[in-house]
């Protein structure tokens, strides 16, 4: 079992161990010493690994900043089953994203003031930024979908209703507006009603705010009550110089 992660409980492991009675496991004679778990860094693969834990048949809850990249290894000591899970999270050291269209495509293109797209590693600091989010379902109408555009670090959302800027023409009130927007610092989630096979096309400003490069996120799409219908598309970079 390998734990990666760069994140401050980047190998989170959680044990929970239960002596299985409602299994009908057979009872462990009073000359036997309790069974343990031991929880091992194996990353040696054969080597006499370096103890991180022991549990017993008590519920418990071990977290371990240093565990991150390691493999990690389990046994017992007794015959009583042992339940265990584990969980890691934190930002990926990769920056590889799967992208994909299941029933259900979105896309994002960042445009300056004339529709024009930008050059994602000649951004200028003060720039506005055009997001158009454009999204379309494939195989039928789909209801409760929600589209979440993560912002790279560096940008900020300026304007979330494009249509009341003036110096925009191109941009019209008849565009697709959204059932609900939630505005946050780092990223804008819409949702919406898609009609099969017709796209429809959001735009919000940003403002480039750092100088640096930085990860693009993706953006998504999922339909909320049949996550299967989802999209992830346009992870990448940006770069921002100053002026």
């Amino acid at each position: 079992m390998s734990i990666r992660s760069s994140c401050t409980a980047a190998g989170a492991l959680l044990a929970a161990c239960i002596v299985a009675g409602a299994q009908a496991a057979p009872q462990t004679p009073a000359t036997e010493p309790p069974w343990r778990c031991h929880i091992v860094d194996d990353t040696a693969r054969g080597a006499d690994g370096v103890k991180l834990a022991d549990f017993d048949e008590k519920d418990h809850k071990f977290t371990g900043k240093d565990w991150g990249g390691k493999e990690v290894a389990l046994s017992i000591d007794g015959t009583v089953p042992c339940y265990y899970y584990w969980k890691a999270f934190g930002i990926p050291v990769g920056h590889d994203i799967k992208e994909f269209d299941q029933e259900l495509v979105v896309r994002r293109r960042y445009l300056d003031k004339e529709g024009h797209e930008m050059k994602y590693d000649q951004f200028h600091q003060g720039d506005l930024v055009v997001a158009e989010i454009t999204a379309k379902a494939l195989t039928e109408s789909l209801d409760n979908v929600i589209i979440a555009d993560l912002l790279p670090a560096g940008f900020e959302i300026e304007n979330p209703r494009l249509e009341s800027r003036a110096g925009i023409s191109w941009i019209k009130d008849t565009e697709f507006r959204p059932d609900y927007m939630d505005i946050r610092d780092d990223r804008m989630l819409l949702f919406a009603t898609l009609p099969r096979q017709k796209e429809r096309k959001f735009y919000y400003a940003l403002r480039v705010v750092t100088v640096g490069e930085f990860v693009l996120p993706p953006v998504t799409a999922e339909a909320m009550y049949d996550p299967a219908k989802s999209s992830v598309a346009n992870s990448g970079r940006v770069s921002v110089i100053s002026d």
